[in-house]
């Protein structure tokens, strides 16, 4: 099996690619293709990803030569198998991670004009689909959701406003008061710190205060002076 560290597969882009043509079905090629975007969950911080943009660069001329992203989220609305639907939302969490890369070598905001990812990001019906997920009763779809949702928030206003516009910021707050599993958590946290970052100083939201107990149970008060 083909190294999967960036430096090798930079080096064997071609190859790596290869073997996803090869696959037998859509769903193993989506596997192959995770397999290959895992450095990305293996990244401790923003410049790691940064170090890796020609290798992004690379990855994004294939997922847009194949309309891969179109694909995926086609999938996520009308899979009902749980495995398939959940690779191709860690495929999607991954690709969505990479778009908020920007340097002289890859911009991701470009990639967010383009009319594919744009329909997707601000198509109500997928993002319905997604945010129903996130209260899905298999816990790795909904980790996985979340971690979409929490990256659309982030990269698409129109995204963080339908969201907003469906309570999610009640309704999750609601879930961290009676208390989940650690990774369900840091879930809704991650969540509900994109909502925060991404609006504007000067919105007039009403669970702003809810964002602010947040704030306060995540980071204790002692950490806000």
């Amino acid at each position: 099996s083909l190294n999967r560290e960036p430096a090798e597969l930079l080096k064997n882009f071609d190859v790596a690619i290869q073997e996803i043509g090869q696959a037998a079905t859509f769903y193993q090629g989506l596997q192959i293709f995770n397999d290959i975007l895992r450095f990305i969950s293996r990244i401790k911080s923003p410049l790691d990803l940064l170090a890796n943009a020609e290798l992004i660069l690379k990855l994004f001329g294939y997922i847009s030569s194949v309309g891969l992203f179109g694909q995926i989220c086609t999938l996520i609305v009308n899979e009902e198998n749980l495995h398939t639907r959940w690779e191709a939302l860690k495929t999607l969490s991954y690709i969505l991670a990479c778009l908020k890369v920007k340097n002289e070598t890859f911009d991701g905001s470009q990639y967010l004009q383009t009319d594919e990812i744009k329909f997707y990001l601000t198509s109500e019906e997928f993002l319905f689909v997604l945010l129903n997920l996130t209260y899905s009763q298999c816990l790795e779809v909904q980790e996985q959701s979340r971690v979409c949702v929490g990256y659309i928030i982030q990269l698409s206003e129109i995204g963080r406003n339908y969201f907003i516009s469906m309570n999610i910021v009640t309704n999750y707050h609601g879930s961290l008061v009676e208390g989940s599993s650690d990774i369900q958590l840091e879930m809704i946290s991650f969540v509900l710190a994109s909502v925060a970052t991404s609006l504007p100083l000067n919105v007039n939201y009403m669970d702003t205060n809810l964002l602010v107990k947040f704030f306060f149970m995540e980071f204790g008060v002692n950490g806000i002076n």
